[in-house]
C-alpha cells in the first residue's frame, strides 16, 4: 500500500470516530512530525481526504474540518472518571453496542479532577453525552456548564433530577431488603455490613437501607465502613479490612451485607484465607454485580443483579436524535426490581451445569 493512502487511511479513521472534535485538526506541519512522514506525501493523503469530503481546504490554506452539521452520524461520549470501575465497564459496554448498532460512533472520554478539560472538550465537541461523576456529586458549578454547553447530557447513577439533568440509577435502594429477607429466612437475626468503596448516594441508600432494615427487624449489626480513596482499590481494601476485623472479633455475626460485589470478593477471600466457610461458617451477600462475575466466582456470590439496562439507554439515544429536545417522562429513570441472585455464598447451589 502507498504510504500516502496508509496516512490518508488513519487519518480517516479518526475522523470517522470523532477524534478531532474533541481537538482541532492538525497542522500540516504537526502531522509530519506525528507520522515522520514526507511533507509531500503528508500533502497528497489530505488531498485525498478532501475529495472524499472528509476535509476541507480554507483560503489561507490550512485544512479542517467540514461543519459538523449533518447528525446522520451522531459521536457520542462517555465521560467518566479514568480510573476504571466495573460501574464504568458495565456502562460502556452497553452504551457501545447499541451506539454501534445505530451506525453512530461513541468515545470514552477520561477525566482526573472536575476541571479536567476533556468535559469541556466533550461538552463542546460531541452531540451527546453521558456523565458519570466523582465521588458523592456533581458540582453545582459542573452542572452549570453541562446546561450552558447546551450538548444533551445524561447523569449516570447520581440523581440529577432536581437540578433539571436526566438521569439514570440502575440500582434501587429499596431492593437490599430482598438480600436481607433472604439471609432472614435462612435464620440469620444478626446481619452486618461493610462497605469499602468511596461514598456516593448509591452506596449511602444501600447503607441506609441496611439500617432501615435492621431497626425495623430489631436486629443489631455491625456497620464497617471503611471506604478508599476515590481513585482506590476497593477489593484491596475489602481484603485488608475483614482480615482486620477477623483477627480483631468484629465480625460478630454469622452474615455479612457487602455493599458492592467488589467488597464481597475481597471480603470471601480473607474468610478463606482464615480458614472459614463461606456459606457455611459465614453467609456472605453483595447490593450488586457490577462486574458480572457473581455466578462464576467460588463460591458463587448471592447478589442483586443488574436490570436489563437496554431499554433506558435506548429512550437516551432517541433524546440525543432529537437534539435534546422533548425528553419523555421522569427526569429521573430507575428501574423498579433488580433480580436476585442466589448463590453458594448463602448456601445455594452451583451455577454451573
Amino acid at each position: 500500500m502507498a504510504k500516502y493512502i496508509e496516512i490518508a487511511t488513519r487519518l480517516e479513521k479518526r475522523i470517522r470516530h470523532g477524534d478531532y472534535r474533541l481537538r482541532s485538526f492538525p497542522s500540516h506541519a504537526a502531522l509530519v512530525t506525528e507520522l515522520e512522514a514526507n511533507p509531500r506525501t503528508v500533502t497528497k493523503a489530505l488531498d485525498m481526504l478532501i475529495d472524499r469530503g472528509f476535509l476541507i481546504r480554507q483560503r489561507t490554506g490550512r485544512v479542517i474540518l467540514p461543519d459538523q452539521n449533518d447528525k446522520a452520524v451522531m459521536h457520542l461520549g462517555l465521560v467518566a472518571p479514568a480510573y476504571p470501575t466495573s460501574l464504568t465497564f458495565l456502562w460502556h459496554r452497553g452504551i457501545h453496542g447499541m451506539v454501534q448498532e445505530r451506525g453512530w460512533e461513541m468515545k470514552f472520554v477520561p477525566y482526573t479532577h472536575w476541571e479536567d478539560t476533556g468535559i469541556n472538550d466533550a461538552l463542546q465537541g460531541l452531540d451527546g453525552v453521558f456523565f458519570i461523576g466523582i465521588g458523592d456529586n456533581i458540582p453545582p458549578e459542573v452542572l452549570d456548564r453541562i446546561r450552558q454547553s447546551g450538548t444533551p447530557t445524561v447523569a449516570l447513577e447520581v440523581d440529577t433530577s432536581a437540578k433539571g439533568l436526566p438521569c439514570i440509577r440502575l440500582s434501587n435502594p429499596a431492593d437490599i431488603h430482598k438480600l436481607l429477607n433472604h439471609l432472614r429466612e435462612r435464620g440469620h437475626q444478626r446481619v452486618d455490613c461493610l462497605n469499602t468503596q468511596p461514598m456516593n448516594p448509591i452506596i449511602r441508600d444501600r447503607i441506609q437501607s441496611w439500617q432501615l432494615w435492621s431497626a425495623a427487624h430489631e436486629a443489631s449489626g455491625t456497620l464497617i465502613n471503611e471506604p478508599v480513596h476515590v481513585f482506590g482499590p476497593p477489593v484491596e481494601q475489602a481484603y485488608r479490612v475483614a482480615i482486620e476485623a477477623i483477627r480483631a472479633n468484629r465480625l460478630q455475626s454469622s452474615a455479612l451485607l457487602c455493599v458492592t460485589s467488589a467488597a464481597a470478593f475481597g471480603v470471601m477471600r480473607a474468610l478463606q484465607d482464615t480458614g472459614r466457610r463461606v456459606g457455611k461458617d459465614i453467609d456472605i451477600c453483595a447490593g450488586d454485580d457490577s462486574g458480572h462475575m457473581a455466578e462464576y466466582s467460588n463460591p458463587s456470590l448471592t447478589c442483586l443483579k443488574d436490570p436489563n439496562i437496554k431499554p433506558y439507554i435506548h429512550a437516551c439515544l432517541n433524546w440525543f436524535a432529537r437534539g435534546g429536545r422533548d425528553w419523555v417522562g421522569s427526569l429521573l429513570i430507575q428501574p423498579f426490581d433488580s433480580p436476585l441472585f442466589i448463590g453458594e455464598s448463602t448456601g445455594g447451589t452451583s451455577p454451573m451445569p
